[in-house]
Parts: structure tokens; C-alpha cells; sequence
């Protein structure tokens, strides 16, 4: 069963990026690695990226992966064409790191799963079928229980598992509750 869900999706010409992540430092003497720590449930596929944007002065620029090594599950060392001595690191250190959203999206569109990365801006509905809120943004908790934080008054923070989240429709783009919305805790 292929999803078209991915191709639904209203494209924003204005702000074609995604943040996947940030440059947090460096490591190496010769030849320096960025190190990135991202979205813990997008490493497949920055793993297979072969182009990154860091931004400089707010606006994103593209970067050639050279190498890439896997530190653990949310962190990345990248090396990248053009950096080459370790002075050329500093002006990247605290810097975001985008990708463009059309290829986080094709490349997810074929997968069994859709990371939770890419649930934002979906619509909450309880389980009475009343409008919460939309998804602001994705946090992921030591625990790796994935929460997510619903644009609400007060704010509203859900979990990502059942029997919270009955069914997720990425047709509708809609995250379906299996309990009201006044069982959420503030």
C-alpha cells in the first residue's frame, strides 16, 4: 500500500527547509568533524545524505558531505567539503542544520513509518471528535517517549503512544485521541 500523504502536503516556496538539528562542535586536528546532534527519529535518513544547509548569518548554506560517522542514535560527525582546517569550524559551532522538506518527505514516503518529526502542523482531534489544537513541535524525553506539544490554551502536552494516540491519518493530516480532551493534563 503506497501513502500519498507526503505528496498532499501544501509546499511553501518561501521556507523549503526543515530543522533537523544543530552544530554543537568539533572534533579532529587534520581534517576537522562537525558534530550534530539531530532529531532522534530522522537518522536513517540523514544517514544517506549526501548534502546538508548549516545557516551563516540566519540564511541556510549548502554543504557537501565528505565523511560521516555515527556517534549514537541523535549525534553526527560530519566531515564537509571545504572545511578543512579547524578555524573553519568556529563560524558553524551553535549554527542550525536544515535539509530540504521535499526530500525529508520523498524519502520517508515509501517507509512503513512516518517519524514524528514530521507530524507538525497535524490537527489533534479527541476522542469526543472536538478540535485540540495543532502540533507545534516534537520534543523526545530521556525516556525516548516521544511528546508532543499541541498549540492550545493552556499549552497541552501529549504523548505519542497508545492508548493516548488511537490513529494517526496523514491523508487528513490528523492525530486522532483515544481519550477527551479534558482528560489532558495542562
Amino acid at each position: 500500500m503506497q501513502k500519498d500523504y507526503i505528496k498532499r502536503r501544501i509546499w511553501n516556496s518561501l521556507d523549503p527547509f526543515f530543522y533537523v538539528g544543530e552544530v554543537v562542535g568539533r572534533r579532529g586536528l587534520h581534517y576537522p568533524y562537525l558534530k550534530i546532534i539531530h532529531l532522534p527519529d530522522i537518522q536513517d535518513f540523514l544517514d544517506s545524505r549526501d548534502f546538508i544547509f548549516i545557516t551563516i548569518n540566519k540564511k541556510p548554506v549548502p554543504f557537501k558531505v565528505i565523511e560521516k560517522n555515527r556517534e549514537n542514535y541523535d549525534r553526527l560527525l560530519v566531515r564537509l567539503e571545504g572545511i578543512r582546517v579547524p578555524e573553519d569550524t568556529h563560524k558553524l559551532i551553535n549554527q542550525q542544520v536544515l535539509v530540504l522538506e521535499d526530500e525529508i518527505r520523498n524519502f520517508y514516503e515509501k517507509k512503513p513509518y512516518v517519524p514524528a518529526s514530521l507530524l507538525l502542523d497535524y490537527m489533534i482531534i479527541d476522542s469526543e471528535g472536538k478540535q485540540v489544537g495543532k502540533i507545534k513541535s516534537v520534543n523526545f524525553a530521556p525516556n525516548k517517549q516521544i511528546l508532543l506539544i499541541v498549540e492550545h490554551e493552556p499549552e497541552l502536552v501529549v504523548t505519542l503512544q497508545k492508548p493516548v494516540v488511537s490513529k494517526i491519518s496523514h491523508n487528513d493530516e490528523v492525530v486522532y485521541l483515544g481519550i477527551r480532551k479534558e482528560d489532558l493534563s495542562p
